[in-house]
């Protein structure tokens, strides 16, 4: 066996270089020292890093999502015009209505039932101007405001109009 004596110099130069190496392996350059990885936790992710962490078996990885409550959809916001003659009866034939606003016109013209006619896909908040124009009638005007989500309704009183035919049923 062979033993080779070290002076205490070389003893150092040793140690020396081994802290040197083993701390070069715990510090990135340009890293701050108050990185959060630093508390014995997982190393943060880098928002910059695009590599995908495929082989990452993290417990938050295989946790379910939370069941987060469904936001409520949003209200619809409309408004309805309910036409009639003198004598209340409906009124659906021969009328043409306008929900007229700041810059958007909203034409409601053969798709009236019952006397209620409303814009197909709702309306935008604002303040309106509905006009129900006709043959046999004179043109009629209401105004009306209207909110976000609010369901706002108006009744067109429309003088000379006739109403609509009531269904007859069949007595067989």
């Amino acid at each position: 066996m062979v033993r080779q004596s070290v002076d205490r110099r070389t003893f150092s130069i040793g140690i020396a270089t081994l802290a040197g190496v083993s701390l070069a392996g715990c510090l990135d350059e340009g890293e701050s020292d108050a990185d959060p990885a630093d508390d014995g936790g997982e190393p943060a992710d880098d928002p910059t890093d695009d590599t995908d962490d495929a082989d990452d078996d993290s417990a938050d990885d295989l946790e379910e999502p939370e069941d987060e409550p469904e936001d409520e959809p949003e209200a619809e916001t409309n408004l309805t015009a309910y036409l009639e003659n003198e004598d209340g009866d409906p009124v659906s034939d021969g009328v043409t209505v306008e929900f007229r606003g700041d810059g958007v016109t909203y034409i409601v013209e053969g798709d009236i039932q019952d006397g209620v006619a409303e814009p197909a896909e709702g309306i935008e908040p604002g303040e309106y101007v509905v006009v129900a124009e006709g043959d046999e009638f004179e043109t009629v005007e209401e105004e009306a405001s209207v909110d976000e989500g609010d369901q706002e309704e108006v009744t067109l009183v429309l003088e000379g109009a006739p109403g609509d035919e009531p269904e007859e049923e069949d007595d067989e």
